[in-house]
């Protein structure tokens, strides 16, 4: 799976979603995040018609279903209609530990800290509630070429290949494909409900 970066990622306002009431600590935290910090994007559910078109080539694509291990901790995006400012003054020095090297920032363990942590990194503009998204967090260490990936493995295990309604792929393609994987592996088509505006589940094109 491909690791996001949150400097590239689709939405420009990432990270911004919460403001701290000293724009010192927000500043270094972001700057922090964007350096250190990748984050793998999922969704609670996969029948959405809107996550096809911009995230599977407009129904042409695929959509990959995983069991996340409970050790893994996913969380759930929050999404506000407005920015809300968070007194951060009397966590500072719990915050930060800054000198001149990037690598001595030291963010604290207190709950506090961390629940301020996991508002930054999972608050979002109310308008992508529609996405449902859960994130998992994960250090940005090694690149393969261009970007940063996770394995599929005991903590992300694949269950679903979810098959986009244009697809032109076909079972054996996929069969194939899964050769080798040693777990069973749900396969279908996303098809169009006929009394709802979602999708559900239609059969492959052998």
């Amino acid at each position: 799976m491909k690791i996001s970066e949150f400097t590239e990622m689709n939405d420009p306002l990432e990270l911004a979603g919460v403001r701290l009431s000293d724009p010192e600590v927000q500043e270094i935290l972001v700057g922090h995040f964007q350096r250190r910090v990748g984050v793998l994007c999922f969704s609670a559910a996969w029948s959405h018609p809107l996550l096809w078109a911009h995230y599977a080539d407009c129904h042409a694509g695929m959509c990959l279903g995983f069991r996340v291990h409970k050790r893994v901790d996913v969380h759930r995006t929050r999404y506000v209609k407005r920015k809300r400012t968070i007194d951060v003054e009397g966590l500072k020095r719990k915050l930060l530990d800054v000198t001149s090297q990037e690598d001595r920032l030291r963010l604290g363990s207190a709950k506090s800290s961390r629940q301020l942590m996991e508002r930054i990194l999972s608050t979002k503009f109310a308008h992508w509630r529609y996405e449902r998204e859960m994130r998992a967090f994960v250090s940005l260490n090694q690149k393969d070429g261009d970007h940063y990936f996770c394995d599929f493995d005991k903590n992300f295990r694949l269950e679903r290949v979810i098959v986009g309604y244009r697809s032109e792929v076909l079972s054996v393609e996929i069969e194939q494909a899964l050769e080798g994987y040693g777990k069973r592996v749900e396969v279908f088509r996303a098809s169009p409900a006929p009394t709802a505006f979602r999708l559900v589940k239609g059969g492959l094109r052998r």
